[in-house]
């Protein structure tokens, strides 16, 4: 391509950085194709304000409200060309959409420059239904006009990537080098240690201030990892790439390496595909080191959701006394550790320590986050004779002793000091043991009784203590029907609307004032391997569609659905 045509170009990329408030109204009836990520606002009375629906895999589809506050609100509308956010609007205030509802649990910093960039657990993944839809208000000011931009920028980054792709009037060179093979690993027509060079445009590149590149580059690489180069570099003109499983870690590395913050965490959150593939958990170690190095949050919150759903199967496993420090404490931090009881777990850190001899100072910070009034009276009182840290942790465990007691035995009302200070102890984890869940396995649809065709087989009755706590007990113990819709038939039979099957329901037979509760449904193999953790909202548990894929993919026999009760 003549110089002249670069330059041209280059005028083009100068008018996109200058005129960023600047968008095309495509629901103006504009031309510009929609894109991966586009947002749109839909149902408000001006231009302005509406439902948030942001398009994915060709589809547009709804924001789920939990966790919307003002900060996704204002990348919405900086995303759309607004000056700023006015109000984040919740429970479908807009009026409630239809189909896929994308995004679900948002984590924004308010800074982003698209809402998928924000921190989120996966495309689809939600237990929202419509009436949770998302809504923004945002302030339209004189530089905020909704205006088309030329055609030639809209087309930009797809000339970009056929200049890139003639690898004419090149200035800047990429150097590919990867570590000398031994020997017998030489790949075919691959010579080992050979230098490889890759050409490229300086003034395209000096668009992105996190390269800092100066004359030429050398990127050291993996041999697995050379044929994925030239498409990160590509990526560097069209802000695109394809990834592929062969691929995932090689251009997450490369992000990384060039703190391409929007493209690593992308590329990170298909990491979580990976997750239930080993059993070993190896892997998923393996990830979290990985995320740690890197500074990936999205991956490194992926693999700690997997490994508190498996952490029972972990702690069976070979790697749970090779377990890092850094991801023990980042394990007992957390509620959502599917476990039999909390005394179980202060066994297994018990394991854990015996093997790395941690430092005792960090032990006994480890110990602080063991859930001691969890515990029963009974456990508390038997604690010195079934751990094997107390003689080396006494004090700490004591202190957790008395504070169990003191739950068990106090009004709520002279614990509040306590759980101002240090809350979480007082709330429960997942707990499995049969004190607080019930299990029902389904592997095909239930067939409806010919004389009671409203008959659900996959159901079961179970109760529970009253609460954790065993002055609050008082010999009462909470009645639940639990019941796994496994067809929308099923869900209309029961006067229930499923969006997404499966799908679960746990009722409370007889409501207690003053009681609340956060209960979860746990997805498992007939193995015992977790594959999804989901939260009731109304009763029910609907299990996100792309989930269900994976568990029908992975289990391939009986498949568990355990209803956990969670007094709060």
């Amino acid at each position: 391509m003549a110089l002249k045509s670069i330059c041209t170009l280059l005028i083009l990329i100068h008018c996109v950085c200058e005129l960023d408030t600047l968008i095309l109204d495509w629901l103006g009836g504009e031309d510009r194709p929609v894109q991966e990520g586009d947002v749109r606002l839909v149902g408000g009375q001006v231009p302005s304000e509406g439902r948030v629906e942001v398009y994915h895999a060709g589809t547009w589809g709804t924001v789920c409200d939990d966790g919307w506050g003002m900060e996704e609100a204002q990348v919405v509308c900086s995303q759309l060309g607004y000056r700023r956010a006015l109000f984040a609007r919740v429970e479908g205030s807009f009026g409630q959409g239809s189909g896929q509802i994308w995004l679900d649990n948002l984590n924004c910093r308010g800074s982003e420059g698209v809402l998928a960039g924000c921190g989120f657990k996966g495309w689809g993944m939600t237990d929202c239904s419509h009436k949770e839809d998302a809504g923004v208000v945002c302030e339209a000011g004189p530089n905020s006009a909704v205006t088309s931009m030329s055609t030639h920028a809209i087309g930009l980054p797809e000339q970009l990537g056929k200049l890139f792709d003639t690898e004419k009037d090149c200035d800047f060179t990429f150097s590919i080098v990867s570590p000398q093979k031994t020997r017998g690993q030489v790949e075919e027509n691959q010579v080992p240690g050979k230098q490889e060079t890759i050409c490229a445009h300086r003034v395209i590149l000096s668009l992105i201030p996190e390269l800092n590149l100066t004359d030429s580059h050398t990127l050291e690489v993996s041999h697995s990892c050379r044929p994925h180069v030239r498409d990160f570099i590509r990526y560097l003109y069209t802000r695109s790439v394809k990834v592929t499983p062969s691929s995932a870690q090689c251009l997450h590395q490369l992000a990384s390496k060039f703190d391409l913050v929007e493209l690593m965490e992308d590329v990170g959150r298909l990491f979580i595909y990976l997750l239930p593939a080993d059993r070993s958990f190896r892997t998923q170690v393996s990830l979290y080191n990985y995320a740690e190095l890197t500074g990936d949050r999205v991956l490194r919150e992926n693999v700690l959701e997997f490994l508190s759903w498996n952490v029972a199967n972990v702690i069976q496993s070979a790697q749970w006394e090779k377990l890092p420090e850094g991801l023990m404490f980042a394990l007992l931090q957390r509620s959502d550790l599917v476990v039999n009881d909390e005394l179980s777990l202060l066994k297994a850190v018990g394991t854990w320590n015996a093997a790395r001899h941690t430092e005792q100072e960090k032990l006994i910070a480890l110990l602080k986050l063991i859930r001691f009034p969890m515990m029963t009276p009974e456990q508390l009182y038997d604690l010195h004779v079934v751990s094997d840290l107390f003689q080396n942790s006494q004090d700490v465990l004591l202190a957790g002793e008395l504070l169990g007691f003191r739950f068990h035995t106090l009004e709520f009302s002279l614990l509040t000091r306590d759980m101002r200070n240090d809350s979480e102890v007082f709330q429960p984890r997942i707990y499995t043991s049969d004190l607080w869940s019930s299990i029902i396995n389904s592997t095909s649809p239930s067939r409806p009784d010919q004389y009671n065709p409203y008959q659900n087989y996959n159901s079961k009755s179970f109760e529970t203590p009253d609460h954790f706590s065993r002055i609050r007990q008082t010999q009462r113990y909470g009645s639940w029907n639990s019941r796994v819709f496994l067809t929308k038939q099923e869900c209309i039979n029961a006067g229930r609307r499923c969006e997404t099957v499966p799908a679960a329901q746990l009722l409370l037979n007889t409501y207690q004032p003053g009681r609340s509760y956060s209960n979860r449904l746990v997805l498992a193999c007939n193995d015992g391997f977790v594959i999804h953790v989901q939260e009731f909202k109304d009763y029910v548990a609907l299990v996100p569609s792309n989930s269900s894929q994976t568990l029908s993919d992975l289990c391939s026999g009986d498949l568990s659905y355990r209803f956990v009760v969670r007094p709060i």
